[in-house]
């Protein structure tokens, strides 16, 4: 059984524009924190003891930490790979906010062990849950010039579920720019491109 989740993006074109870099990223990121909501609730079903008012709270918190449930920690060249972690947000969020409810006894506590076993059993139904919201978005249009497919998967690797998410550009006029930069046809300048004078 897997104790935890990694995401890996692969970009499949070599050279790629920083916004369908960031547009994917942030993709990927809302539907892992949509997972850690679902969670969240799953949890309150599944365990009667956590008081409204600490639900309330872990909800709150959670909204406000949008954007941190994958933890980048490494990347590859060759074919861009940017590998991180899911964070495990509604975890550390419950464990945070009943751990203030209840003090000292908060870690020895059967609530604690309970959560934490059934977060663990869900780790592998949460990567495939991952994939399969993924799938259904699979292609994502950023502008009339960039349409982007993502192909997901889901594979385990030692004690990781590892969600891939293959990442294709479909995007001509971008293959032409980097072949003119390449070429020296352009130049480039704070982060735009330009043409180069004769």
């Amino acid at each position: 059984m897997p104790e935890n989740i990694e995401i890996q993006i692969r970009y499949e074109a070599g050279r790629i524009p920083a916004n369908v870099v960031v547009a994917v990223i942030q993709f990927v990121e809302s539907i892992v924190h949509e997972q850690e909501k679902r969670e969240l609730e799953v949890l309150a079903q599944d365990v009667e003891e956590i008081s409204g008012v600490a639900l309330d709270a872990a909800k709150y918190r959670l909204n406000e930490r949008s954007g941190e449930s994958i933890l980048f920690h490494a990347a590859t060249s060759g074919s861009i790979v940017l590998i991180g972690v899911v964070g495990g947000l509604t975890a550390w969020i419950l464990d945070k906010t009943l751990g203030e409810t209840l003090k000292e006894a908060w870690a020895e506590s059967d609530l604690h062990r309970r959560i934490k076993r059934l977060l663990g059993a869900r780790i592998g139904y949460k990567a495939e849950s991952i994939a399969a919201a993924i799938a259904r978005n699979k292609e994502l249009r950023l502008n009339d010039r960039h349409r982007l497919k993502l192909h997901p998967r889901v594979d385990e690797n030692g004690s990781s579920a590892v969600v891939q998410v293959d990442v294709t550009l479909d995007s001509t006029e971008t293959a032409v720019r980097v072949d003119s930069v390449q070429r020296g046809e352009v130049g480039v300048t704070s982060g735009s491109i330009l043409n180069k004078p004769a």
